[in-house]
């Protein structure tokens, strides 16, 4: 028993989570390149582009068959709240055992973000004559237990198993709109 205790308390202090941003946002992507890899679709990270108001960035594209994913990371752990068109959301922890919440910090809405890329993507690629395939704007937090109390916004937020679930279970993502893949990326990816 005293073995058990020993290990128990060396395993807390080895195993930590991670808090570490990039470590963070590798989830999503890695959830990501899972899910596009057997489907042959593409996954792209930090890319910024010129949008009508400045410089705009997202975490992850994923480019398929069915148009484009924009996806933001959010890498705090802890339950969101606010609104999909207030300029912040808090992000808080409630202890269960009291019944006491804290309040972590808040971060920029990344949804509205996340929405100027895909309207800056839109432009770019009419601009470069690509067909303008579907587009969704979607956001992540990076750790399994994150929850979202953000009014509106159903179906636009989710934690990593909500994620997967989304990915392979969203009728939208399953359809099949023949886009031109390496050609939406490499406008995007600013390579053409």
């Amino acid at each position: 028993l005293a073995a058990l205790m020993v290990i128990g308390i060396a395993l807390t202090f080895v195993i930590k989570p991670t808090t570490d941003s990039a470590k963070l946002r590798g989830r999503v992507a890695k959830c990501l390149g899972k899910f596009a890899a057997p489907r042959k679709f593409r996954v792209m990270d930090n890319l910024e582009i010129e949008g009508r108001d400045g410089k705009c960035t997202i975490d992850h594209v994923l480019v398929g068959s069915f148009g484009v994913l924009f996806v933001n990371d959010l890498t705090m752990a802890g339950d969101y709240t606010g609104n999909l068109v207030e300029g912040n959301w808090i992000c808080s922890k409630t202890n269960r055992q009291d019944d006491i919440t804290t309040r972590l910090g808040s971060v920029e809405n990344p949804l509205m973000a996340a929405r100027a890329f895909e309207a800056a993507a839109r432009a770019l690629l009419t601009a470069n004559k690509v067909a303008c395939p579907a587009m969704e704007s979607i956001v992540a937090v990076t750790h399994k237990k994150g929850s979202f109390f953000i009014t509106g916004s159903k179906d636009l937020t989710f934690n990593l198993r909500t994620l997967r679930s989304y990915l392979n279970n969203s009728a939208w993502i399953q359809k099949n709109e023949k886009v031109d893949i390496d050609r939406v990326c490499k406008v995007l990816g600013g390579k053409e």
